[in-house]
């Protein structure tokens, strides 16, 4: 029904143990005839293929039935006693004698795994949650003295997991009666044996919850939608994993498409947690007329939209609040490496420069040729000297590179832009103060419309952004795979093209701009400022349309004899005139470089200087860059 797309590079580095993606995500319908043996072999090839640093990375004691066969009858002080103990170590056996709740094939293999470590990536009305919930009461009510953590990003959320405990346990009468104690606010769940459960909210509006996250003691963590809550919270439940060395954490969720710590625990097999991945199309009752309804509500019907590949397909797929998306990135990345391709003379080269207070100074160096491609990048991390290092750089950078354009942030700049612009009068020959831009995130800028010539007033931050995203989706964009670095949350190591997959749109204000994520994208707005800053500058956006074939010709009332009497053999206008179309290609919107050695600077700058030259003895004012003539004696 809809076309299949291309596979994503994650699958560059990441081999699911079931591989939807080969059977064009068709249900597998059943579970692996010998679940720990599926995984060991699974294992062992990921270790040969060198994706895994040692064989076997999950921590685990095998099937949680493996040990009921070292049970043995004579072993109990009465017949009854044995069969009970088999029920009970079982939480699917358990399950069905407390709620008469018989788990699905992929609930049972999730249930059955003893990974200390456990995440599950599952499609929509899968039933995971439910799953979890059941793991929960199982695992509080056969141990004394233990504590649950819940965690999920939202308390209407936190409220729903509860009353799905509530609930089950009201139909187990023998539950009903080891319950000791019920809250709503925090959410608790006392039973008599002294384990409880606690719940507790740790979304991006409630991140203050995170510091009562932080002092709780756990033996059990569990996470619902897990790629939804911030990493700055998910901090806080490390914090309790280093301080808790048997503290087991399962996480469940649908993904959001960001690559961050969700993305990580599944497709970085080193960290040691055991994916369960399960698409929608594995519910039981999954039908021709259920896939049609759904792909109608995520807007799927001729193509997988991002909230299909989310909601029904659990794959990364694009954000649907992103900026840029996953599907066209991956089709900008190559294989090479920064800091491989030296600067060419008569290259195009431009510099981007984000200026931070606590992440230091982020700068990438791009080379244009109709496209753009990111050569260098370069952080000054925060120190004593910082900024003015920046700047020294910079200066080095240009006289090295000789960038056509320099476009910073003036936010924390503007100490900074002043000294570069001073260096540059003391400098003329470099022309630097001709060639730097800065910007104010929140301020306005002129462009001009290229079918009216009409100026236009554009907010900053959306227009560079804006540029950027029709540069990426036009595949004028090349960057190195090496800077795809899936999840770092270290500023000085995260690379672009994980900023560029995290970067998403948060909000709207109340004048309809959007509001962007911050916090780690300094190297995405050097690189923004870089694309969006040539873009304007050197496009249709400000660019007068130019002829690219000029010639000379007689003015208007000069005859063909005095036109072809003029000397033109000895003078450097020609030249200069011809040099500057052949230097230009305005379909590629190359900037306007004919004159810069004389005088470098705008077009508006470069005009005017071309009026205030002399050729053959006469002022070039009477010159127009339509008709460049030079008038005789009779008709001035």
């Amino acid at each position: 029904m809809a076309d299949k797309a291309p596979a994503p590079t994650i699958y560059d580095y990441y081999v699911p143990e079931r591989d939807y993606l080969a059977r064009g995500y068709k249900p597998f319908g059943k579970g692996f005839s010998d679940m720990c043996g599926n995984c060991e072999s699974y294992y062992a090839k990921l270790y040969k293929k060198g994706l895994t640093d040692r064989p076997f990375p999950p921590n685990c004691s095998k099937h949680i039935a493996a040990p009921l066969a070292l049970l043995k009858e004579e072993d109990f002080d009465s017949a009854e006693e044995y069969p009970k103990a088999l029920v009970t170590l079982d939480p699917i056996s358990w399950a069905v004698m407390q709620f008469g709740w018989e788990a699905r094939w992929y609930q049972e293999e999730m249930l059955s795994c003893t990974a200390k470590y456990k995440v599950m990536r599952c499609g929509r009305r899968v039933g995971k949650t439910e799953g979890a919930c059941v793991a929960l009461l199982h695992y509080a009510n056969t141990r004394s003295n233990r504590a649950l953590l819940v965690l999920a990003p939202y308390e209407a959320q936190v409220a729903n997991i509860f009353q799905m405990l509530t609930k089950l346990i009201e139909t187990s009468q023998n539950l009903g009666q080891s319950m000791s104690r019920k809250t709503l606010n925090p959410h608790r769940i006392q039973f008599h044996n002294g384990s409880y459960i606690l719940g507790f909210s740790a979304g991006s509006k409630t991140a203050a919850r995170s510091d009562k996250v932080r002092g709780q003691d756990a033996h059990v963590i569990y996470i619902d939608e897990f790629d939804y809550i911030p990493d700055s919270d998910v901090a806080a439940v490390t914090a309790i994993l280093i301080s808790h060395p048997d503290c087991q954490l399962w996480t469940t969720s649908t993904p959001t498409g960001e690559h961050k710590r969700f993305f990580a625990i599944c497709t970085d097999k080193n960290l040691g947690y055991k994916e369960f991945w399960f698409t929608s199309t594995e519910i039981p009752h999954w039908s021709d007329e259920m896939e049609l309804e759904m792909r109608r509500e995520y807007s799927a019907i001729h193509e997988d939209s991002p909230e299909w590949q989310h909601e029904v397909l659990a794959e990364f797929g694009d954000q649907i609040q992103g900026v840029f998306r996953n599907s066209v990135i991956d089709r900008s990345l190559v294989e090479y490496d920064l800091g491989t391709i030296p600067p060419q003379r008569g290259g195009t080269y431009v510099l981007g420069v984000d200026w931070n207070k606590t992440a230091g100074t982020h700068m990438v160096i791009l080379q244009y040729d109709g496209s753009f491609t990111l050569v260098e990048k370069i952080i000054i991390p925060r120190g004593d000297f910082t900024q003015t290092l920046a700047v020294e750089r910079i200066i080095e950078l240009h006289n090295q590179w000789d960038f056509k354009g320099m476009y910073v942030d003036r936010g924390y700049g503007g100490t900074q832009v002043e000294m570069l612009r001073k260096h540059g009068l003391q400098h003329p020959h470099t022309n630097l103060h001709l060639r730097l831009r800065d910007f104010a995130m929140q301020e306005m800028i002129t462009i001009r419309d290229p079918r009216h010539g009409q100026e236009i007033r554009k907010h900053t931050k959306p227009f560079i952004v804006n540029a950027t995203t029709m540069m990426l989706d036009s595949g004028r964009l090349v960057l190195p795979k090496t800077e795809d670095t899936r999840v770092v949350r270290d500023d000085m190591a995260m690379g672009l093209v994980q900023q560029m997959r995290n970067f998403k749109i948060e909000g709207y204000s109340v004048h309809g701009l959007p509001k962007y994520s911050q916090g780690q994208e300094h190297t995405l707005t050097a690189y923004m400022l870089a694309v969006g800053g040539f873009v304007l500058e050197h496009t249709d956006l400000t660019k007068v349309a130019l002829a690219n074939d000029v010639a000379l010709g007689p003015s208007f009332g000069q005859t063909e004899e005095d036109f072809n009497s003029q000397d033109f053999k000895n003078s450097s206008i020609l030249d200069d005139v011809q040099k500057d179309a052949a230097a230009r290609d305005l379909n590629a919107g190359v900037p306007f470089f004919g004159f810069e050695n004389k005088n470098g600077g705008s077009l508006r700058d470069q005009q005017r200087m071309r009026r205030m030259l002399k050729g053959g003895g006469k002022r070039m004012d009477t010159f127009s860059r339509g008709n460049i003539s030079r008038p005789t004696r009779k008709n001035v």
